[in-house]
């Protein structure tokens, strides 16, 4: 019994031996992170292998196919994926417009079309109060206001939306209470407007580009590139009938079309008011040529062919050549681009209208540059001067202004750009006398440049593990684009 007791004492002794080196030792382990290498390796190579490939810029802007080959480069079913792209327009840009909803159709047709580097960008433009830009339900990369508004009352929701890195478009002729030192505090602190005052000089010929920026870090840089970058998208119809052309051999066509280039090159006079329209160009495509009238006579003059330049000559002074390039041809629209430095025929409004004297017998239509030329135009306006708040150094956020000055020989701005909050830009009301594609190109590159850069969900589904591979990629067909590409594969559980 004895001896039972002491063999009992013993096992005992043993297992709280060998639990205390447990405790005290434990075991030693290794922890290889296998699986973590494995989905980073995983990953890396696929981003190598698409941008290999010659495809990343195709595949990163079309969810179609990038999702179809992702899910046959992993075949598996417990790796799933999410991916974004960062710091370029994105393929889809949700505009929120404070306007009409007639508006709203003109600004869809506008931009309707429109490529940057051979990728079509798509709009969806729905309409919003003021009162509902930051409704999770309405989210939008770039809000638009047409019209002169109070927005006093909204400026602490216009911040917040600021703050979520959009941007906002204001088109309008604001008053000069509206700008004063006692005006609505959004216009002066958020959109930049200021110190106005109205003035009288001679009216401007045309509006242009302040200056062509010098670095990329200017204000102005990107909606100046991507101005004179981004081809215009022009719709076609077809055309079965013989192309009109002089001095140009008759073509032989397999396939036919026809549409207009419309930029703002006709003066003409109205009730003794001077006044700019777009004149319509008319072209013709030929397979992969267009045969376009440029001197506005309404037959064919010039052929060219994708990559190809042109010029039209100012109706205005009779010398100006304006040059452009045919980017590329479709079977439903053509791409066409400008060069600097090109001339916007006066959008920026004056108080008290244009007047025109020494022309008798004046009729509306009449094209003025041939009066000029003979020296019978006599022309005058007041302008409001709205000058950038900043002083000196606001007028570096001017990226159009007249061609001439007030009478105190300060510049008057036709937008002005402001970054102080968030990516602003005020532009003159240029709809008021018809849009042509020069305007309608100029509101696409403030848009391009405003609008939210940022993914809108770069985790779509639910990933409990991830690891993200970065990519830097550069496309330069049209223009030079840097932007970043993620991919994130990771585990659900």
């Amino acid at each position: 019994m004895k001896g039972f007791v002491s063999f009992i004492e013993l096992v005992t002794a043993i297992i709280i031996l060998i639990v205390a080196f447990t405790i005290l030792f434990p075991p030693f382990q290794y922890n290889t992170r296998w699986g973590e290498a494995l989905t980073l390796t995983r990953g890396r190579d696929i981003v190598s292998s698409l941008a290999s490939s010659g495809k990343m810029y195709k595949y990163t802007f079309n969810s179609t196919l990038l999702t179809d080959f992702l899910d046959q480069a992993l075949n598996e079913t417990n790796l799933i994926y999410s991916y974004s792209t960062q710091g370029t327009p994105k393929e889809k840009i949700f505009i929120a417009c404070n306007c009409t909803l007639d508006k709203i159709n003109e600004l869809q047709k506008w931009l309707a079309g429109l490529e940057v580097n051979g990728r079509e960008i798509e709009f969806v433009i729905l309409y919003s109060n003021l009162d509902e830009i930051n409704n999770p339900n309405k989210r939008s990369d770039l809000l638009i206001i047409f019209g002169n508004k109070t927005l006093e009352p909204f400026k602490d929701e216009i911040e917040k939306y600021l703050e979520r890195e959009n941007g906002i478009i204001l088109v309008a002729d604001p008053s000069l209470e509206q700008v004063g030192p006692n005006g609505d505090k959004v216009y002066r602190e958020i959109f930049g407007l200021g110190n106005a005052t109205s003035q009288g000089v001679g009216i401007a010929d045309y509006d242009e580009f302040r200056t062509n920026p010098n670095s990329t870090k200017e204000l102005i840089y990107k909606p100046w590139k991507y101005f004179y970058r981004v081809p215009v998208p022009i719709f076609t119809s077809p055309y079965y009938g013989p192309i009109p052309v002089e001095n140009l051999v008759q073509p032989s066509c397999s396939l036919k079309a026809n549409g207009t280039f419309k930029i703002n090159l006709e003066v003409y006079t109205e009730d003794s008011e001077v006044k700019t329209r777009p004149a319509s160009f008319q072209f013709w495509v030929c397979d992969s040529a267009i045969y376009i009238d440029t001197d506005y006579n309404g037959t064919a003059d010039t052929r060219v062919q994708e990559g190809g330049k042109f010029h039209i000559v100012d109706f205005y002074d009779n010398t100006t050549n304006f040059t452009f390039v045919l980017n590329y041809i479709k079977t439903d629209k053509i791409g066409i681009s400008f060069r600097p430095n090109y001339k916007f025929h006066d959008f920026i409004p004056s108080d008290f209208g244009y007047t025109l004297s020494g022309l008798p017998g004046v009729k509306k239509g009449i094209v003025l540059g041939k009066a000029k030329a003979k020296g019978l135009v006599n022309r005058w306006g007041v302008y409001n001067v709205l000058a950038p708040i900043e002083g000196e150094e606001g007028y570096k956020r001017i990226l159009i202004q007249a061609n001439n000055k007030t009478a105190a020989d300060e510049p008057i701005p036709g937008i002005i750009l402001n970054s102080s909050l968030g990516r602003t830009a005020w532009i003159a009301d240029f709809t008021k006398e018809g849009v042509g594609d020069d305007e309608r190109m100029l509101l696409a590159a403030l848009i391009l440049w405003a609008s939210n850069k940022n993914p809108r969900e770069l985790f779509p589904i639910s990933i409990k593990l991830g690891y993200t591979t970065s990519y830097l990629n550069v496309e330069n067909k049209d223009m030079y684009e840097v932007y970043r590409f993620d991919l994130t594969l990771g585990y659900p559980y």
